[in-house]
């Protein structure tokens, strides 16, 4: 028996096909942030232009799995007492998985990620929602030579964030999506 399995995995693994995935992106982020204070729920959009890439690997050419990494400045508007535009940081790392549609210009993954999202005001001090927890799903389409047209939509809950320096024992959430280009090489 134990012969019969070597055999196989050794079959299995001479057909087996893997790559280094190597993939720069460049997108715009939209973003809803819902906070909870003492007194009301409050929050508004953020967007902006973002970047990142992926890094990983390619299993028979069409499963991939990589580590994830989105970042971008933001400007946001936060409700409540502060009517202000401010600029806004968005920083997401996670795991991606997901597989090329073999038979169609399609790209479809899911990933998990953890989330940093901060901005500096004048008036309130700094507003920090650190070590969110999200899910993403995402479709790209591939028109171009290596250029895929990327939709994602995210979530992120954070279970505390800091307004001025003061703990919020509160949660936040948010929610959004990312329309970006790509590049995939599979080296």
């Amino acid at each position: 028996m134990k012969l019969i399995i070597s055999i196989l995995t050794i079959i299995y693994t001479a057909n087996a096909q893997a790559g280094l995935l190597v993939e720069p992106i460049i997108g715009y982020n939209i973003t809803g942030v819902k906070y909870k204070t003492a007194s009301a729920t409050l929050g508004t959009a953020a967007q902006g232009l973002v970047y990142g890439g992926r890094l990983g690997f390619v299993i028979l050419d069409t499963i991939f799995i990589a580590a994830d990494y989105t970042s971008g400045e933001l400007s946001w508007e936060p409700e409540g007492a502060v009517q202000t535009e401010i600029d806004a940081k968005l920083t997401r790392f996670g795991i991606t998985a997901g597989m090329d549609v073999p038979v169609l210009p399609l790209r479809v993954w899911a990933g998990s990620f953890k989330s940093d999202f901060s901005a500096d005001n004048n008036i309130a001090g700094k507003y920090d929602f650190s070590d969110g927890d999200g899910i993403k799903l995402g479709v790209g389409l591939t028109f171009l030579p290596f250029i895929d047209i990327n939709f994602e939509y995210y979530t992120a809950e954070y279970d505390t964030y800091k307004i001025g320096g003061t703990t919020q024992n509160f949660t936040a959430e948010d929610k959004g999506a990312m329309l970006s280009l790509s590049a995939p090489f599979n080296l």
